[in-house]
C-alpha cells in the first residue's frame, strides 16, 4: 500500500462445549430414581469463527473512502438426545 491506503484484517477462532438443561430449565429427577441432578443435561460442542478485512483511502484531506468487508459463522453439534445418556 501506500501512505495513502491502510488494508488491516483480523480473524478470531474459538472452540466450546455449551451446556444446558433439557428444556432450558432443571426438574430434579423423581425420587427415589438414583439419577444424578443433572441427568438431562444437554451438551453441545459449539465453534465460532469471524474475520474481517478494511481498507481505507484518502482521498484527500475531508474524504476517506472506507471499504470493509466481514464473515461470521457460528456452528452447534444439536442432535436428538445429544450426549445425553440418562
Amino acid at each position: 500500500m501506500n501512505e495513502k491506503m491502510q488494508l488491516s484484517g483480523r480473524y478470531t477462532f474459538a472452540d466450546s462445549t455449551q451446556t444446558a438443561p433439557l428444556g432450558g430449565y432443571t426438574l430434579p429427577p423423581a425420587p427415589g430414581s438414583g439419577l444424578p441432578v443433572d441427568a438431562f443435561n444437554s451438551v453441545a460442542p459449539t465453534r465460532v469463527q469471524l474475520a474481517g478485512a478494511t481498507w481505507t483511502y484518502s482521498m484527500s484531506p475531508n474524504k476517506i473512502l472506507d471499504v470493509r468487508f466481514n464473515w461470521s459463522r457460528y456452528a452447534q453439534i444439536l442432535d436428538p438426545l445429544n450426549k445425553v445418556n440418562p
